[in-house]
């Protein structure tokens, strides 16, 4: 008899053990269903421009390229950071065989950059940006190579010859790391390392640019890098009215 009241017991409790145990992975179970995913929010959206190519034309005195990029960037919850880049370039080098490139046109990028720092630091609301992104760019551009020397594979001897107006596209995807300190209210600077590659190569025949706008100078398909510094000013959304708001106008307007 004892030993039946003390299997009887020990089950009871195992029972109420288990029925513990499931009573918290439902309460866990609810909790996880409950919570509802915060829908992205429009914060606002930053316009920058970039002076890399102001540096580039500096430092390589041997060639002559001059170009433009602006960018609009919106921020979804202060997380996400859809991008749309546009641009013009053009180019002009002097080859070591006394034959010149020049090239004009313009690109486009779109992409996306994640923040990857928090929106606290020190327990204080910060504004500093750590980005990593992607973008995927297109350009379609003219260009001209003049005075090529030409060999004669039959007769011997070279020739010169020009190439010109040039027509093609050229697609490439970039991986985009950088940051964005804001320096003044609004105001932004920071900037981004890039390392690309060509998403296609020249077709049979094709005499393959030197210099492709948004994307660089293109030696043998290989990837490029490219370093840039912005400058932008960041724009706020107009705040939506609060609920509370809402009531003191409407009964004001009773």
């Amino acid at each position: 008899m004892r030993q039946q009241i003390t299997s009887f017991v020990s089950l009871l409790v195992c029972l109420l053990v288990l029925q513990n145990g499931l009573a918290q992975q439902q309460k866990k179970l609810t909790t996880k269903t409950s919570k509802k995913k915060e829908p992205l929010v429009l914060n606002g959206f930053r316009i920058e421009t970039d002076l890399g190519s102001i540096i580039s034309s500096v430092a390589f005195k041997d060639n002559i390229t001059t170009s433009m990029q602006v960018g609009a960037i919106a921020s979804l919850s202060n997380k996400i950071y859809p991008t749309i880049e546009i641009g013009q370039a053009n180019t002009l080098k002097l080859m070591a065989d006394k034959s010149s490139y020049s090239s004009n046109g313009l690109f486009e990028k779109v992409g996306v950059d994640f923040r990857i720092n928090k929106a606290l630091e020190n327990g204080k609301p910060t504004n500093n940006l750590m980005l990593v992104g992607l973008r995927v760019g297109l350009s379609n551009f003219e260009y001209n190579i003049n005075s090529l020397p030409v060999k004669d594979e039959y007769w011997g001897g070279s020739s010169l010859t020009n190439y010109e107006n040039l027509r093609t596209n050229k697609a490439w995807y970039e991986f985009v790391a950088g940051i964005r300190v804001e320096i003044v209210k609004n105001i932004y600077v920071g900037w981004n390392v890039r390392y690309k590659s060509l998403l296609s190569k020249s077709t049979t025949g094709e005499i393959y640019p030197w210099h492709i706008p948004g994307y660089g100078i293109n030696i043998n398909f290989t990837p490029n890098w490219e370093f840039n510094y912005t400058l932008g000013y960041y724009f706020n959304s107009p705040e939506k009215p609060k609920k509370q708001d809402l009531k003191k106008e409407q009964i004001s307007n009773k």
